[in-house]
This record gives structure tokens, sequence and C-alpha cells, in this order.
């Protein structure tokens, strides 16, 4: 057993701002801790990288996650400064993860997070049941197994990257084999790889063959997530109906242009469901709660935390724009303009009323008869003689106002009616609000998908 971790790789540690943690149990196991934000109520995260990663590998990860929360980073056992250990099993990997939990974030309802191996890790660890966590993210974990497709990277590369770490190797040789990587991720690579035990790798990429995924993947509980890369070898997409069938509680999520390694090809993907599963249930149900009985005017799905708004942009309901807005005119609904004629035609005085005496509608020749005029008395309102004469002044005072307004015959244009200035206001609000939503609906989609 050979590992070498030299000081040019210790270096690496103190910039990012973690603190180095220790768990005693069956191995002495190193943990780097991000404190995140004082006085943070998220729930912490607790990573847990791949076969050949150790923790200084996933800073890229932890140090977007810690922005908004704690975040812990297991060196598992055989990597970097844990110790290494008897067997490599997933079940000795699941037990210093449960101790890990147990003694730094006891009861905080920590979300676990493992990327390839690791996430065999942490799915094993919830189906177990033995400790209290607040979800899981299993991120493009290894589907291979007994009688199932083999593990894509052999055995004898992995062997050949560590020897070729152990005798020095530099981050132009990562580069040829993970181009697309930063530069500080390639560098890092190459100063830490030399800390896994070969035995490690070995054995555990031996138990990708023997230990099957689906095994306990039907037990882990919600909540759950399962993300891949569109473009990961590792778990390939004929494979995620079975994923889907054998957990129906796990919600699926694809990493557009992401290969296995998620967190270096596309971070922002698989980080959005690492915040999701980490934010309070509550906060998070008012949030991303969607109503499909509720489309968009796009036919799209919107947060049933929005309030529905009164006012829609006109291009977008085209019975809108024709019956009440074009041109920049008001036109008046068809049923607002009965009522008003009805009004008038009420507010007639008719023959027979006020004492006037009953006269034809007609004429001889067919034409229709004028109605009789009133006396003075009674042209202001039909009851004018029975008010007081400060009623019928104050009567006289409102139809003047009344008059010197524009008159609304549709009650969606009253706001527009009245303030111009208002009107352009509130267009500008809607045009946001429909950038807003489209942006919404965009990053649901992409989330669900």
């Amino acid at each position: 057993m050979t590992r070498t971790v030299t000081l040019t790789a210790l270096a690496d540690l103190p910039p990012t701002g973690a603190t180095s943690r220790w768990v005693e149990g069956e191995v002495g196991l190193h943990v780097l801790d991000y404190p995140g934000p004082a006085g943070s109520t998220l729930a912490p995260v607790v990573l847990v990288p791949g076969i050949s990663m150790p923790a200084i590998g996933m800073d890229l990860v932890a140090r977007d996650l810690c922005a908004t929360r704690r975040v812990l980073v297991t060196d598992v056992r055989g990597r970097g400064l844990s110790q290494s250990g008897d067997g490599y099993t997933m079940t000795d990997y699941a037990q210093d993860l449960e101790g890990v939990v147990e003694t730094l974030v006891p009861g905080e309802g920590a979300v676990l997070v493992g990327h390839s191996m690791g996430a065999r890790i942490v799915t094993l660890v919830a189906a177990r049941g033995r400790v209290a966590h607040g979800g899981v993210v299993a991120v493009d974990p290894p589907l291979s197994g007994p009688g199932r497709a083999p593990y894509p990277t052999t055995r004898a590369a992995f062997m050949g990257q560590v020897e070729q770490a152990l005798r020095g190797t530099d981050a132009d040789e990562v580069a040829a084999s993970w181009p697309s990587w930063p530069r500080r991720e390639q560098e890092i690579r190459a100063r830490w790889l030399g800390s896994c035990d070969p035995e490690a790798i070995g054995a555990t990429h031996d138990g990708f063959e023997s230990e099957d995924f689906f095994s306990w993947w039907p037990q882990v509980p919600a909540p759950v997530a399962f993300v891949r890369g569109a473009d990961s070898p590792v778990v390939p997409e004929e494979a995620m109906a079975e994923v889907e069938a054998a957990n129906p509680h796990a919600s699926v999520h694809v990493v557009p242009q992401a290969g296995h390694m998620v967190f270096w090809d596309n971070a922002q993907g698989p980080t959005r469901s690492c915040r999701r599963r980490s934010t309070p249930s509550t906060a998070r149900d008012e949030r991303h709660r969607v109503s499909r009985a509720a489309p968009t005017y796009d036919g799209r799905r919107r947060p049933t935390g929005w309030a529905t708004p009164r006012f829609r942009h006109p291009q977008a309901l085209p019975e809108l724009h024709r019956g009440v807005v074009a041109h920049g005119r008001h036109r008046p609904h068809r049923a607002a303009v009965r009522r008003a004629r009805s009004a008038r035609r009420a507010r007639r005085v008719r023959p027979g009323v006020g004492g006037l005496g009953g006269c034809s509608r007609r004429l001889d020749d067919g034409r229709r008869r004028p109605p009789p005029r009133a006396p003075l008395a009674h042209r202001a309102h039909p009851l004018a003689d029975r008010r007081p004469a400060q009623g019928r002044a104050d009567h006289r005072a409102r139809r003047g106002r009344a008059r010197a307004q524009p008159r609304v015959h549709h009650p969606s244009t009253r706001h527009f009616a009245h303030a111009p200035r208002r009107k352009e206001e509130i267009m500008a609000e809607l045009n946001a609000l429909s950038v807003r939503w489209a942006e919404l609906a965009a990053e649901l989609d992409a989330a669900d998908s």
C-alpha cells in the first residue's frame, strides 16, 4: 500500500476556507467543513466524492453550495487524508458515512449528496435508515452489477491513473484525460490523486461489478433526486426506465452538456438539485409547487404561489385585444353598450308619467313620435319636485363632474381611462412579469427534465 500527500498538495487546503475535522470509527476519517453564512437556517449538505476523488477535489461544488448553507465533504476511506481500511465494500462506506453524520450533523436533517461511487453510498445509507437525514441526491451512480453491462472505465485504466500520480504527474497530463475541466481542478487532481490507495480503487471497482445498485435503490425513501449527465456512459438513457420504475418516489433530472463528471462538465445543473433538496420543505413547496390546472396564457405551468394578475398583455389575449384595447383606443363592450342604452331609455320621461298625460308612440304615417318634453321642473330629474333645493344643486354638480370625465364602459378598462400614464406603467410591469414567467417556466422545465 503506497499513498503520497505532498506539502504542495496540503497547501491547497487553507485557501478553501474549510476546517479539517476528524471522525473516529473503524478508520479515522477526514472531513472538510465549510461553515457557510452565519445564521443560515438551511439544511447542511454532506458531499461524498467518487471512486478516485479526495474531498479537496469537490471544492468547486462545496464553494458554490456554502454560499447559503454549511457543507461537509468527506474523504472516503483510503482517499485524501482518511485512513485506509481492511474492507472497501458499499457496507463499509455506508457505515463510515453514518458515523460522519451522527458525529458532525446529528439531527440537523442533512442532505446527502453523492457523485458516482458517492451516489451509491448515500443511497445505501438512506435505504438502511439508521441515521436521520433531509433527503438524498444521487448524481450519476454506476448502474453496473451482476448480469448488467460492465462499468465503462476499466480497472486497468483506474490503476494506471493512480500509478501515474504516484510516480509524479502534472496538470498537463491530467488535461489529456479531462480536457474540459478548469485548470485549477486539473492541478488539484494532479497533486491529490496520489493520496488514493490503489487497493481501495481496485476493490471498489470490483464492487461495481459484484454489488447491484438496484438491490437497495427501491428502498430509498423520499425525498430523493436522481441526476444524470445527458452524455454519461455510466447511466445510459435506456436504463432510466428501470430507475424510475424501481423507485417511483425519485425525481429524475438530466443535466445537458455533461458526461459522467457532471459537476465538472456543467456545475449549475446538479447544484440546483442540491439547493432544492437542502431547502426547508415548507418554503420549497411554496416556491416550486406547480398547478397543472392553472396554465399561463402560453400554455406553460405557473407556480401557484404567484397571484393571478388582473391584467395581461393585450397581445397575449386576442379576445381582450379585439374587444377592449385596440389601436390605443378603448372600445366599449357590446354588453356595456346595451346596458348604457337601456339606462338612457329608463331616464327618459315616459308618456303618462309625472302628470304629462298619455300619447301615441307612432304618428299616423308610421313615423316614431318623439316623447313629450317635460316641464322645466321635471327636466333635471324625474323626482326633482320632491327634492329640496340644496339636493337639486348637489345632483346637478355631480352630473356635471360625471360628464367632464371620460366615460368607461367596461370594468377591465377603468384603470386605463383616467390615467394614461398609469396605463404605460402597468403595461411595463406586465411585460416584465411575462419575461419573469418565461424564465421561471424554463427553470421548472429544466428541473423537471
